[in-house]
């Protein structure tokens, strides 16, 4: 009871010291339970919004049937998510005590490059570190891919540098270091094409609009380029997307928030999970994929 493909795979550690690992078990379910059910551990079940929906309610009943028998759970979701589980099975209602988690603020992302440049012998200026956070978007996965770029970028790749040196982040050193960590995940550029050029016509002609560059641009074109744009952000409500692609072409988009939901149908079917989480009716969308995002942000001008 994991993922779809219904392989176990648990590790949990009891009395400080003791580690279980079980894999490929022929009763899943059942395996978790008489492991667990007496336990003081947890277990803990990651990525449950990446699931279909399908997959969601079997994995719900089964938590419900675990949780029963004293198993103890987490279940991890994204930021918006919270209420998913609740959805997959009415029953668990009542069962379930949600605690909420933001994204990282800039400090605790900053605190990364802090702490973790000076062992290499590379000495910020100051703000240097804010500057760095201010790209992740929240997210450390990004923040550490751009600190190892800009070890890379110093050739203290394997080894401190020797003599130490101080390093400027400027303009340009940002871009070359982001851009290259956009590039190392080039796996994602077919999605972003597919993302750019949008659904298949039929019969319909798009309209056009110029940016303040005189460029001509289409909905889905303006809205790859929106989700890369400062404040960087990977959830933004639709009011908050609406007025940065406005802002692109000095007018009103129309037909925007239908546009955004084909953008992530492309995005969902180019792979094995889901990278866009589309709020629909809830007027909100996210990137759930950090690398996408910084895509857009990166390799989509």
């Amino acid at each position: 009871m994991t993922k779809a493909s219904g392989e176990l795979k648990v590790q949990a550690q009891a009395a400080l010291s003791k580690s279980v690992a079980v894999t490929n078990a022929s009763d899943p379910l059942q395996s978790v339970i008489d492991l667990f059910a007496k336990e003081p551990v947890w277990l803990f079940i990651d990525d449950f919004h990446y699931a279909s929906e399908f997959v969601q309610a079997e994995l719900a009943e089964q938590i419900k049937h675990a949780a029963e028998e004293s198993v103890q759970i987490l279940i991890a979701l994204i930021p918006g998510r919270s209420q998913d589980i609740l959805l997959a099975n009415a029953d668990l209602q009542g069962r379930i005590l949600d605690i909420e988690f933001a994204y990282w603020s800039p400090e605790e992302l900053a605190e990364i490059a802090r702490l973790g440049f000076p062992a290499l012998n590379i000495r910020l200026e100051p703000g240097a570190a804010a500057r760095l956070a201010r790209e992740a978007a929240g997210t450390p996965q990004l923040m550490q891919a751009i600190c190892l770029s800009l070890a890379r970028d110093m050739g203290a790749r394997d080894a401190p540098l020797d003599p130490p040196r101080q390093i400027d982040i400027d303009e340009e050193v940002i871009s070359r270091i982001c851009r290259s960590v956009a590039q190392r995940h080039s796996d994602l550029s077919e999605t972003l094409t597919q993302m750019r050029l949008g659904p298949t016509q039929r019969g319909t002609t798009r309209k056009i609009y110029k940016d303040a560059a005189g460029s001509d641009c289409d909905v889905y074109q303006l809205i790859i380029r929106a989700f890369g744009m400062d404040p960087p952000a990977m959830r933004l409500t639709s009011a908050e997307l609406q007025a940065r692609v406005d802002s692109l072409v000095g007018e009103r988009v129309a037909n925007l928030w239908p546009s955004v939901g084909h953008i992530a149908e492309l995005a969902n079917l180019a792979g094995a999970e889901r990278k866009i989480d589309f709020g629909g009716d809830l007027r909100w969308v996210a990137i759930l994929d950090p690398y996408l995002w910084f895509a857009t942000r990166w390799l989509s001008l």
